[in-house]
């Protein structure tokens, strides 16, 4: 009897040290791989979840099954964005890191959109938000506007903006009702994104004051997919 309760006893002392070991070593892979992220790509505030167990038998196969992420600022087709958040599946556990299938989604601030805007489309108009819509403001080929529109997924590298209504200062208007340059200015506003292959952009939304970005990635390495 007492030998069964030493054995029992022998064998509980060992999967304790069994599943430390495996926390102690996953802990130590997120700050690596945290650390080689912010190093090699432009990120900041970055962590690192590798959420499923045992780790180490994920090691020995070679690959993690699921992992998330996050970041205070990253990059998104050229654009600083914020408040990243990533999901990843299949990763590799050697760097490049990369991955199966992941998503990534962030927030693009309205002040870096503007400045896409007129880098894009030569529209000198100041950009704001209204509830899930964009509001161009200003001079347009010298004619004051108040534009709403709303963001949408072009092609996998190119975000849109499709105009809702026009304000010239006596109610909305038609696009069609302006003059024909104006028009033009406003028909076809995009703005193209400079994401890595096997990255594509999947959704853009106005939310609380920024426009939200989310872009999925297969086959890519981890970082293209944190700081596309």
């Amino acid at each position: 009897m007492r030998r069964a309760a030493g054995l029992f006893l022998t064998v509980t002392v060992l999967l304790a040290l069994l599943v430390v070991a495996d926390r102690v070593a996953v802990r130590v892979t997120e700050r690596a791989m945290v650390a080689a992220f912010e190093q090699q790509v432009d990120v900041t505030g970055a962590s690192l979840d590798i959420t499923d167990f045992p780790f180490l038998t994920q090691v020995a196969r070679g690959e993690l099954t699921h992992a998330t992420g996050s970041a205070g600022t990253a990059s998104f087709g050229g654009y600083l964005v914020t408040d990243l958040v990533v999901d990843a599946r299949g990763v590799g556990i050697a760097s490049p890191y990369v991955i199966r299938t992941g998503t990534a989604s962030g927030l693009l601030a309205v002040d870096v959109l503007e400045q896409a805007l007129r880098e894009q489309t030569r529209l000198e108009a100041d950009l704001g938000t209204q509830g899930d819509t964009l509001v161009l403001s200003g001079q347009v080929l010298g004619l004051t506007l108040a534009v709403a529109g709303r963001p949408r997924v072009a092609d996998p590298d190119t975000l849109a903006i499709d105009i809702v209504s026009v304000d010239t200062g006596s109610g909305p208007r038609p696009v069609d009702e302006l003059p024909s340059a104006v028009a033009a200015a406003l028909t076809g506003i995009e703005v193209p994104l400079a994401l890595p292959e096997g990255v594509a952009l999947d959704a853009v939304e106005v939310v609380d004051g920024s426009v939200r970005v989310e872009v999925s990635g297969t086959g890519v390495a981890l970082e293209e997919l944190v700081a596309s």
